[in-house]
């Protein structure tokens, strides 16, 4: 009986496994897609603000400034999924979100890319879960946020 047990709980982990491992294989291809997406539309902009430059030859036009700020918008759009595969690593840039729902309020709104990476960081050196929340991560944060 014990045997069978056993077998049956190692046979719904692999299920599990498998099912996550399905999950990041989705994600991956979502993400990738999304990536494409938004180069198609990163050239399409630089093409129409190219054309724009060359019959205004003017860079800082209200219509200039408008695309400039699409193209940062779909840059970033592309790099929040790439990074969201580095959380927990050394190529974490502070974009992807990692943190407890409770400090989401905080964590989401004012900070930067850098403080978040800061943050980042000393969570994984101070040996914290990334989504946890305790004490010590309200600390870290209060300290690199200087609140």
């Amino acid at each position: 009986m014990r045997k069978q047990n056993k077998l049956k709980n190692q046979s719904i982990m692999e299920d599990i496994l498998w099912a996550q491992d399905f999950q990041r294989r989705q994600n991956l291809r979502f993400w990738i897609e999304n990536y494409k997406n938004c180069q198609k539309e990163i050239n399409q902009k630089l093409n129409k603000l190219s054309r724009l430059i060359n019959k205004d030859h003017d860079i800082d036009s209200e219509e200039a400034n408008k695309i400039k700020e699409e193209i940062f918008f779909l840059n970033n759009r592309q790099e929040i999924p790439v990074d969201e595969i580095n959380v927990g690593t050394d190529n974490y840039t502070g974009l992807g979100l990692f943190f407890n729902l409770e400090y989401k309020h905080l964590l989401r709104e004012n900070t930067t890319r850098k403080q978040l990476k800061k943050i980042h960081d000393a969570f994984l050196k101070a040996g914290l879960r990334l989504d946890g929340e305790s004490a010590e991560h309200k600390k870290i944060i209060n300290k690199i946020l200087k609140l």
